[in-house]
């Protein structure tokens, strides 16, 4: 479709960084913001389905898809996201050690990320059941050496 309008969202990162002076700690801060996956709705036709219907028999057990609403007109949450690090600098004569925490998602937010599409289906779970959410919060440690 050439004539099909595109929905823009916003989407943002802001990174901050801050040494504490008298531990010698740097710390930083990232938050992110990206609007959520694009939310479709299907329903599929089974050759069955198809045939009582409409009388017309499908070869070879073909399903057919069917949209419900255009792409693009619906969308699963806004997402935002908090990390969060410390690190701090160790030296010794020529080697320098920098261990560092990193925490992912300091908020612990849980927004959807994927939801089922399928509409009408009694093997699958429920049509918009939540089938995913934003990864827990992640707590990393870590060190860099330099000699």
């Amino acid at each position: 479709m050439c004539d099909a309008p595109r929905a823009w969202q916003t989407q943002f990162k802001a990174n901050a960084s801050y040494p504490i002076p008298k531990v010698l700690i740097n710390t930083s801060v990232l938050l992110q913001g990206y609007p959520g996956p694009t939310q479709l709705a299907t329903y599929t036709a089974t050759a069955a389905n198809i045939f009582a219907q409409t009388g017309v028999a499908m070869t070879g057990g073909a399903n057919v898809t069917y949209p419900l609403w255009p792409t693009d007109t619906h969308w699963l949450p806004y997402q935002t996201k908090v990390d969060l690090r410390f690190m701090r600098v160790f030296t010794m004569g020529t080697t320098r050690i920098t261990p560092s925490v990193d925490v992912f998602n300091l908020l612990n937010a849980n927004t959807t990320t994927t939801v089922n599409n399928q509409c009408c289906s009694t093997t699958t779970t429920g049509w918009q059941a939540i089938t995913s959410v934003m990864q827990a919060r992640q707590v990393r440690i870590g060190a860099q050496v330099d000699w």
